[in-house]
């Protein structure tokens, strides 16, 4: 009879919690489950700020999933943004540059062109038996 009761007495401290947590708690060996799984690619690079959606939630189409962290990309405008204006100032000085280029071209042909007419009528009037073409 003691060994009975010894033997009840190990069930009740033993098997009582086993017993509990068996009828509390849900598990298989097998178990799988039904759900659509979508791959999420990006289409930039970067460091992830913000997850802005938790997990196992329902997201729809054009859904912001994170945030990105900005400074990267901030840093490649500012770079951008300095050639742009870098060139802009080149244009400038280029446009400033070339009509008088062009101005001292101009009056270098005509200089060139009355020179070359005063030589002639100088020969000319020097040398009446000589004619001179151009």
């Amino acid at each position: 009879m003691a060994y009975c009761a010894w033997l009840a007495a190990v069930l009740l401290i033993f098997g009582i919690p086993r017993l509990l947590h068996a009828l509390n708690t849900v598990s298989t060996d097998d178990a799988y489950v039904n759900g659509y799984v979508t791959f999420v690619a990006p289409r930039v690079i970067g460091q992830v700020a913000r997850v802005l959606v938790d997990d196992n939630n329902r997201v729809k189409k054009g859904d912001v999933l994170v945030e990105l962290d900005p400074e990267p990309y901030q840093v490649q405008v500012a770079i951008k943004q300095a050639a742009v204006d870098s060139a802009r100032a080149n244009l400038v000085v280029a446009q400033a540059t070339v009509p008088r280029a062009q101005l001292r071209d101009f009056m270098r042909y005509h200089l060139l062109r009355l020179w070359s007419a005063l030589r002639i009528e100088h020969v000319a009037t020097q040398s009446p038996g000589i004619a001179l073409w151009l």
